[in-house]
């Protein structure tokens, strides 16, 4: 509380200190009603309990007992029977039309209000009190009922039983908010709350101290006051809201023996009764004030101030024997009843005026008027406290004469305080004073208080702008740094405070000044100080504070302050920067040492070659403040270099090396491992070149070189000898900044090279690593195609095969400053027969030339000038080479740049690159155009329209000639679609929209509604049609484009694609996975599940039913339901497909990045690459006729051509004779064709069929049986002979005829077949033959076959890979087909894990069957938990069986071949077998997920057993000793079932030992943990994670118990808490129970299963209801299994 509430409350108290309560403020004005005759009136002997005024001003009055007229005739007696009643009264003493109240109906209830029947007797309620609620109506306490009583007419409306039996409170407690609060007169009760409806809803408290008659709560509902009579003071309660818990409050009114309460509704003030001679004195603890009985106190809960009082008195003289019972106060607050029990009846007391007199309360606004905060005119003043409740606005102050000041007179009471504060008022805005509330005492007569100020607020603030300036002219000639010192102005106008906003800065064209500008408020003419204080502290003399303040006077005027200088000084030091240790510096070079100082004069630099040699002088002197000196090396060989600096006019300003560094002559040419961290990088200079090798895999390479700022150097790396390694190299400065890197990213390996210009003096770091760490940089071509949203950031799934280990070579060079830089070269828009060059060049300031050689050769042979130039500037430049032509299809090309200006030349480094195939039916066309093109649309075979960057194209000869048709604001355009012959649309970025009605001759603007991008639309009639936009939106027209308007997809993600089946039926997909699907025209959208994540482009209908979808990823989405459901078709290991079209039925053309084109020509089920001619990106294409264009980047245009390709058989296929395969080609041509076959090159050809459909792409041919493994086809187009095509090479038809037969198990089983079967469709292979047995499949890349949901991710069987299958039941799988020679058939395998098919037709021991990767190989799997790990000599596998899969994994990628089937089966590795187990019952654990732990310990014997559990006593899995180790393969949770039958990731372990000889379970203590594959150290806390492969070290923890055992509980005698532990020596269902001593179970502790070990427990004192026992002799009696045992505890208090 502040301070000014000590004062106020010492100050009140003096004020009705004796003889100051002789003077009262209320007149006693008789007895209420005046009636006083037994008959009619209330006599002086009547007791009250209650009195109360409603809602419309009546009195309500409640007599304790039954007065002798109040009666009633009751029937089950027989007799008149005496009831207490409620009278009501008028102001005027009269009574109410309904009074006296006897009885009152609520619902079908009829109660008689004062007694009630009770086991045949009579039983009269005592009338305990009233109370006035929120509404105006009466709540009417008799005995243990609380009712709520109409005031307009004593209807009821509610009643509440406290306790039946249970005393309630005098009165029940009403808030404003609509809560009722009860309690019992006793204690121990709860306390209640009610709403208005008298429902009960919580307990305040369950039980509350001490006895009471009263109850008050406040308006709020949020507080409860309880008077306890027997401790002398009053309980409060209170909560924060509603919603919010009750707790306790310091008590208030200590000392006073409160008998009843009551609120004073027009002051809010809380009146306490003091009791009566009963209880005297009665004494607050303070010792200050004194209650005296028979009086009522009114008290401000706000701050516990008395603020009025009555004194009552009924009987002359005063009876002893009063005790007040009640206090009503009408509305105005000028009428009191009070009430007085056993005898006294109710006295009516008047608020006299004879005491009032007037108090002129006087307020200055001038500060606030001067601070603008407050306007004379249109601004008010007000005065608000005690003496007008509070209220804010209500007592309005006048502006008096005098200026600024404001009065207002109010009428309070003598010698009363007066509390107040004044508040100002702007327009809604209502400002009260800040400060303490003001405090006065109305003095006799009145009295005009001193005018103050508001909010004591003397000083008028003022603001304005001051200009701080500073000479730095001294400071700057000793090295003053600006980019690094700060000069700091502190001071009284910012607090002192030390921050970089209050710094000075240069002023423009005048270095050495320094200025700091401000805007300060503070009091007019205040002395302000202030100083100047350097940054950071370490650098300068007294921290780089002033030492004496400076000041100005403030006079609100803006002020610009002398120029002085700071009286700062620099502490006097030097310290070397370099070479300060580490550094490896070439002798003969010249390096520059540096140093920081700011002290003047020259110093002497010298070093030492060894620790305690002699200094040698490296110059005598030098410049201090020049912070540097070029050294030339002196010809030695040292490690242990050391430099000293010492300025020579103060010799005490010295500083040597921190460490040793090393200066040598030997010239390096090879890389010095180990280099894989900065901290070991190898040293190197400019001009040096070093062979260098990347090796393991995962190897990384530190270079390290001083350099000096402003030198340019050149990092370059090239691959050598038959490496293809691609290098990444990362320049980073000597904090860890990266700097520079190599930014190619598509033509790696040759761009392996940094040109920079250093920033700093000091050490620099080049890292040089396989690319595989790239991030995403693109090609500096590309950069401008990555601005546009359709386009991610490159990943890694580039189709170029980059090695990850290999040799290199790398060189550091200076180049000659002025001469020009070449940064990069690289090669774009290439095409089979064609390319362009780029590279990037800095001029350095200089015109400079580039040229680009190139050749099929290192000697290149061809020199062509690049476009443009000569170049000019200081940043690198973009050069390209005009289109260079007539290169070969499929060939290896080499170019590289050169770069001339008058300084110099620059070559850049060899860039070998590789055209793509011829192409397979397209012809390049060309536009003219430069930019990238979005789409195309062809209205027949000649007329089309291209969109895309500011581009509208239109040809009408089919592609030979174009026209440009926009010439407006930069738009990109992205879709194009026409609806009509003539009538089209063209759709792009911020909303623009085109129309024509000419057929693509002209376009015309339309509004879409929208400023987001417009990607993609169609119309499935030429009124309706949809576009697909950004962020979710959807635009719709209902008039054939010529209005839009906005659908809501649901989505928030951007829309990139859009197909309606009909007028009411479409989808729209987009990123993030989003597929929409609408049936009534777009009114609503449901989005429809894709089954795996993607960002989709394109979507097109081969029907109704059938559609694809495209987008960024390595597989498309095909539907058979017209969208309803969507299955994943791989792609792999193409990817990014822009564009979908199907042109016939089943038969469609997808093209992406890199000039993919994929075909299909069964509606999407499966996909071949056609030949496209370019590595330029696709992005759209269309066919209309008989031909197909497709656009994308560097203005590609590509238009299908007549031709015929043979795609199957083509080579390599074995087809059985009598089986049915399918002949395949692809063509743009019509008509039928010819196909035949031969047996031979020299048999003759022999017809298949001569009506095979051209368009059809097809046919289903059955093999003859004759055979031959020389079979070649041949097919012919019949309407022009010229058209041929044939097998590129021999096919066989052949028998085969071998078996295999798999079994499997119901669960998870991982297999194989040494089997090629001619059929490897999977539903063939496996559907056919297990059913609906079949539940998944799976290969070792993640890809599944469920069948259930029509997912086929894996594609075809592969006999080299193995397969997790999940079958329901039992199965056996047949296999026909070629058997494979294991021996000749190599299997490739990827570093890491890889599941193998086992392809010998007999077992073989594990160590046997894959000693072709002995080197490697970490460790082998099956599926039933057996492992070979050669490392530590374990085989549980044994023998590798036919039919069974297996997981290896490999430490690189390697390739696994078999011995032959003649190879010995049986021999075995010596070491560890499968051994069965004796102790832990495992079930059946195949669960499909598994980890591999092999736990090692010298103290485990032979046969003992280690069983791992979780957490919650769960085995999943065990293992026999052998060998001090043990290897255990633990479960994981099978992915299948609903049930946890395993381990699921995160898991926590434990491992539980049996002694084979003590026959005992004991804990393992895990002392090491380490990957089993890559050997690193891991926290020893063993937690599950499938795959895992992890070895243990052990250590034998606390072993188990022998026998049960309770032991005596500690401390005993205790109190209030002891421990109790029990040992058990296996797991066991324990009760734990405390006895007390007549045998009565008090608390139950444990009823539980426990398991085996040391157990420990606290029994905190108390019994099962939570409450504490009493001191005395208990008993604990535990019971496990057979053991029973009691052990006896004291509990002492």
């Amino acid at each position: 509380m502040k301070l000014i509430s000590r004062f106020i409350a010492l100050f009140l108290f003096a004020c009705y200190a004796v003889p100051a309560f002789a003077v009262y403020t209320w007149v006693r004005d008789g007895r209420f009603p005046a009636d006083t005759t037994a008959a009619t009136g209330f006599p002086a002997t009547t007791g009250v309990q209650g009195v109360a005024i409603d809602g419309q001003g009546k009195i309500w009055i409640q007599t304790y007992a039954p007065l002798g007229r109040d009666k009633v005739f009751v029937t089950a007696t027989g007799a008149e029977e005496s009831i207490c009643v409620l009278y009501v009264y008028l102001a005027d003493g009269t009574q109410a039309a309904f009074s006296p109240l006897r009885f009152v109906t609520i619902g079908a209830d009829t109660d008689t209000l004062g007694g009630r029947l009770q086991g045949g007797s009579w039983l009269v309620k005592n009338g305990l009190g009233l109370a006035t609620d929120a509404e105006g109506d009466i709540l009417a306490t008799f005995h243990d009922t609380i009712y709520r009583i109409d005031h307009l007419n004593g209807a009821g409306l509610a009643k509440a039983v406290y306790q039946s039996g249970v005393a309630a409170t005098a009165p029940a407690a009403a808030a404003t908010s609509g809560d009722i609060f009860a309690a019992a007169a006793a204690a121990g009760y709860p306390v209640k709350e009610y709403s208005n409806a008298l429902v009960f809803e919580q307990n305040v408290t369950a039980s509350r101290p001490g006895s009471a008659l009263a109850l008050a709560a406040a308006a709020s509902g949020n507080a409860l006051y309880m008077p306890t009579y027997s401790s002398q003071e009053v309980l409060v309660y209170q909560r924060a809201d509603g919603a919010s818990p009750w707790s306790s409050a310091p008590a208030i009114l200590q000392g006073m023996a409160c008998e009843s309460m009551g609120w004073e509704a027009s002051t809010g003030y809380l009146w306490a009764s003091a009791g009566s001679y009963y209880n005297l004195p009665n004494q607050n603890p303070d010792s200050v004030t004194s209650y005296f009985p028979n009086t009522w106190y009114a008290f401000d809960t706000a701050t516990g101030a008395i603020m009025d009082s009555i004194k009552w008195h009924f009987n002359i003289p005063e009876s002893p024997a009063e005790r007040p019972r009640g206090i009503a106060i009408s509305a105005t607050g000028n009428v009191a009843y009070v009430a007085c029990y056993p005898q006294g009846g109710v006295l009516r007391y008047v608020k006299s005026n004879i005491y009032t007199h007037n108090i002129t309360f006087r307020v200055n606004m001038e500060v606030q008027e001067a601070q603008g905060s407050f306007n004379s005119l249109t601004d008010s003043v007000f005065v608000m406290g005690n003496f007008n409740g509070w209220e804010t606005t209500a007592s309005q102050m006048l502006l008096t004469t005098t200026p600024h000041v404001y009065e207002y007179t109010a009428q309070v009471y003598y010698a009363r305080p007066v509390l107040y504060n004044f508040v100002r008022k702007s327009g809604e805005t209502v400002v009260v004073e800040t400060i303490d509330v003001r405090a006065d005492v109305v003095e006799p007569g009145g009295q005009l208080l001193p005018t103050v100020y508001f909010n004591d607020q003397t000083d008028i603030l003022v603001t304005a702008q001051v200009t701080f300036q500073a000479d730095m002219s001294a400071l700057l000639a000793l090295n003053w740094d600006p980019t690094y010192h700060e000069m700091i102005v502190i001071g009284d106008f910012n607090s002192w405070a030390y921050e970089s906003e209050y710094a000075a800065i240069p002023v423009p064209g005048n270095p050495q000044l320094y200025t700091f500008v401000t805007s300060i408020t503070a009091p007019r003419n205040s002395v302000q100080s202030w100083k100047f204080h350097a940054y950071p502290a370490d650098d300068f003399v007294n921290g780089g504070l002033e030492s004496v303040n400076s000041t100005f006077v403030f006079t609100g005027v803006d002020l610009i302050l002398p120029v002085r200088a700071p009286s700062i000084q620099f502490v006097q030091q030097i310290t070397i920067v370099a070479p300060n240790g580490g550094e490896k510096w070439r002798a003969g070079t010249v390096k520059k040492i540096t140093w920081l100082t700011h002290t003047a004069g020259d110093v002497r630099v010298e070093y030492q070659s060894s620790p305690g040699g002699g200094w040698s002088v490296a110059t005598a002197g030098t410049p201090a403040l020049a912070e540097f000196y070029n050294w030339t090396l002196p010809a030695l060989e040292s490690g242990e270099c050391r430099l000293r600096l010492t300025n020579l006019t103060d010799g005490s300003v010295t500083d040597e090396s921190d460490s040793l560094f090393t200066i040598t002559q030997i010239v390096p040419t090879a890389e010095s491992e180990n280099n894989n961290t900065a901290h070991l990088a190898n040293w190197i200079e400019y001009g040096d070149v070093l062979d260098a090798a990347i090796s393991p895999d995962g190897d990384v390479d530190y270079y390290r070189f001083w350099g000096a700022k402003g030198d340019t150097a050149e990092i370059w790396g090239e691959s050598r000898g038959d490496s293809s390694l691609a290098g990444r190299i990362i320049l980073y400065s000597s904090d860890g900044t990266g700097l520079y890197e190599n930014d190619g990213y598509l033509n790696p390996p040759e761009d392996q090279r940094i040109a920079c210009i250093l920033p700093e003096d000091g050490v620099y770091y080049i890292r040089y690593a396989f690319m595989d760490n790239w991030g995403t940089f693109p090609n500096r071509e590309l950069i401008e195609r990555l601005e546009d949203d359709e386009r991610d950031k490159l990943g890694l799934e580039d189709d170029l095969q980059w090695t990850v280990q290999g040799e290199y070579r790398i060189g550091l060079r200076y180049v000659i400053k002025g001469s020009p830089v070449i940064t990069s070269i690289g090669v774009y828009d290439q095409y089979w027969n064609s390319v362009r060059f780029y590279g990037y060049v800095d001029p350095r300031k200089e015109s400079t030339t580039a040229q680009f050689e190139h050749g099929p050769t290192i000697s290149y042979g061809t020199i062509v000038p690049a476009e443009g130039g000569p170049f000019m500037g200081i940043s690198e430049q973009f050069v390209s080479s005009p289109e260079i032509n007539g290169l070969t299809a499929e060939a290896v090309y080499h170019m590289r740049m050169s770069a001339t200006n008058s300084l110099g030349t620059d070559v850049s480094w060899d860039l070998d690159y590789h055209t793509p195939p011829a192409p397979e039916g397209w012809e390049r066309k060309i536009s003219g155009s430069t930019r990238i093109l979005w789409d195309v649309f062809f209205l027949d075979d000649l007329t089309g329209i291209i969109c895309g960057d500011s581009t509208i194209l239109r040809t009408t000869d089919g592609g030979e000639t174009w026209t440009q048709l926009y010439s407006g604001i930069w738009t990109r355009f992205k879709g194009v679609e026409f609806i009509t012959p003539t009538k089209g649309f063209i759709m792009g970025s911020y909303g623009n929209l085109y129309k024509t009605t000419d057929a693509g001759q002209s376009w015309t603007p339309v509004n879409s509604s929208t400023g987001l991008y417009l990607f993609a639309t169609h119309f499935p009639n030429e009124d309706l049609g949809w576009i697909a936009c950004d962020a979710g939106l959807i635009i719709h027209s209902s008039d054939g484009g010529d209005n839009w308007s906005a659908q809501n997809s649901g989505v928030g993600s951007n829309l990139r694609g859009v197909y309606f089946l009909s007028a009411t039926t479409g989808l729209v997909i987009g990123e993030d996975s989003t597929i929409v699907r609408t049936t009534d025209g777009g009114a609503t959208w449901t989005r429809i599940a894709s089954p795996r994540f993607g960002n989709f482009l394109g979507i097109h209908f081969a029907d109704a039913l059938t559609g694809v979808i495209v987008g960024k990823e390595d597989f498309i989405l095909r539907t058979t339901d017209g969208g309803l459901t969507w299955t994943e078709v791989s792609i792999a290991p193409h990817y990014y497909l822009t564009d979908i079209h199907f042109y016939a039925e089943g038969y469609a053309i997808a093209v992406g990045r890199d000039g993919t084109i994929l075909r299909t020509s069964d509606g999407g089920a499966t996909w071949s690459e056609q030949q496209s001619g370019t590595l330029n990106d696709l992005d759209a294409l269309h066919h209309a006729g008989t031909h197909t264009t497709i656009v994308g980047a560097n203005q590609t245009i590509l238009r299908s051509a007549d031709f015929l390709s043979l795609k199957s058989p083509n080579g390599g296929e074995v087809w059985s004779p009598g089986s049915v395969q399918d002949i395949v080609w692809w063509t743009d041509l019509g008509g039928t064709m010819r196909i035949e076959y031969r047996t031979g090159s020299v048999s003759p050809w022999q017809t298949i069929t001569e009506s095979a459909s051209g368009v059809a792409g097809r046919y289903a041919w059955t093999i003859p049986g004759t055979l031959s493994d020389s079979c070649i086809v041949r097919i012919t187009s019949l309407i022009d002979n010229s058209y041929i095509d044939q097998s590129d090479s021999v096919f066989a038809i052949r028998v085969t005829s071998t078996q295999q037969l798999v079994t499997l198990n119901a669960g998870w089983n991982m297999i194989s077949s040494y089997i090629d079967p001619p059929d490897s469709t999977l539903p063939t292979l496996l559907l056919a033959q297990l059913g609906s047995t079949l539940t998944i499949a799976k290969n070792t890349t993640g890809q599944i076959y469920w069948p259930l949901y029509g997912i086929n991710t894996i594609g075809k069987w592969k006999p080299l890979q193995g397969y997790m299958c999940y079958v329901t039941q039992a199965a056996t799988l047949t296999f026909t087909g070629d058997q494979l020679a294991p021996e000749s058939t190599p299997i490739p395998l990827t570093s890491g894990w890889n599941i193998v098919a086992y392809l010998r037709a007999s077992p073989l021991a594990a160590p046997t069957a894959l000693a072709s990767i002995a080197s490697q190989l970490t460790i082998a799997k099956n599926m039933t938990g057996g492992i070979y790990w050669p490392l530590y000599t374990i085989n549980t596998i044994g023998n590798m069986l036919p039919g069974q899969g297996y997981q290896l994994y490999v430490t690189a990628a390697t390739a696994l071949t078999y011995p032959a089937n003649t190879a010995v089966p049986k021999e075995m590795l010596a070491g560890i077998g499968a051994k069965a187990l004796q102790h832990f019952a495992l079930s059946n654990q195949v669960t499909g997920s598994s980890a591999i732990l092999l736990v090692r310990g010298s103290f485990l014997a032979e046969n003992d057993e280690v069983g791992i559990r979780t957490s919650d006593g769960r085995y999943l899995g065990a293992g026999v000793v052998q060998g001090g180790q043990v290897p255990i393969t633990i479960w994981g949770d099978d992915e299948m079932t609903r049930l946890v039958d395993g381990a699921t990731s995160g898991d926590r372990l434990e491992l539980i030992w049996w002694s084979a000889a003590a026959k005992l379970e004991s804990p393992l203590k895990i002392t090491t943990l380490q990957d089993g594959l890559s050997g690193d150290a891991l926290p020893v806390e063993l937690t599950y994670r499938n795959d895992a492969i992890l070895v243990a070290g052990v250590a034998e923890a606390v072993p188990l118990p022998r026998e049960f055992a309770l032991r005596q509980n500690y401390p005993n005698p205790f109190n209030p808490a002891t421990s109790i532990k029990y040992e058990l020596p296996k797991e066991s269902h324990v009760e734990l129970v405390v006895y007390n001593l007549r045998g009565q179970a008090i608390r139950t502790l444990v009823n539980a299963e426990k398991r085996a070990g040391y157990h420990d427990l606290i029994w905190d004192g108390r019994n099962q209801a939570g409450a504490l026992v009493s001191s005395g002799i208990y008993f604990v009696r535990m019971k496990a299994g057979p053991f029973v045992k009691v052990v006896k505890m004291s509990l002492v208090k």
